[in-house]
């Protein structure tokens, strides 16, 4: 066998091939192996809307559209005043999430990436934004409209 190897120039080249088409096999049928290559590929500087709502979040007519936003390793939550006239919009405020992914929670009995709701019962809606951070722990980002109605802050655990 070893002569056949010595003699032969083309039994090395044919059997790394082999090697590499076997890895390639394995990285595009194995959901983790193919992620993790693909992620390293992707470049793309493209804006993805992952969800958007709209509401009176003070209930004397202070209508606002929240749109979240993927941008690449950021979650972004931008807030528009809703306009029915259809002229531009003036964004309202901006919450930057670095080193979210997007994700998914149960509210009131349906699936959903981006909820407003009033959480803490004192008339003022709230913003609740679903996410993983870099470790895949499930966070509920709640954001809470400010004092000065002029834009939103984090709401903490005591708040809820």
């Amino acid at each position: 066998m070893s002569e056949n190897t010595q003699k032969n120039p083309w039994t090395l080249p044919l059997l790394l091939l082999g090697l590499i088409a076997m890895a390639l096999i394995i990285i595009t049928t194995v959901p983790q192996f193919r992620e993790k290559v693909q992620a390293n590929f992707q470049t793309s500087e493209k804006r993805v809307i992952l969800a958007k709502a709209t509401a009176d979040f003070n209930g004397k007519g202070l209508n606002l559209t929240v749109i979240k936003v993927k941008w690449k390793d950021q979650i972004i939550i931008e807030i528009f005043p809703y306009n029915n006239l259809k002229e531009e919009n003036s964004m309202f405020d901006r919450i930057v999430l670095s080193n979210s992914q997007d994700a998914y929670f149960s509210f009131q009995n349906n699936s959903t990436n981006l909820a407003i709701a009033d959480v803490d019962n004192d008339g003022l809606l709230e913003i609740l934004v679903p996410t993983y951070d870099i470790e895949q722990n499930a966070r509920l980002n709640t954001f809470k409209l400010r004092d000065d109605e002029r834009g939103f802050e984090r709401m903490g655990i005591n708040e809820l």
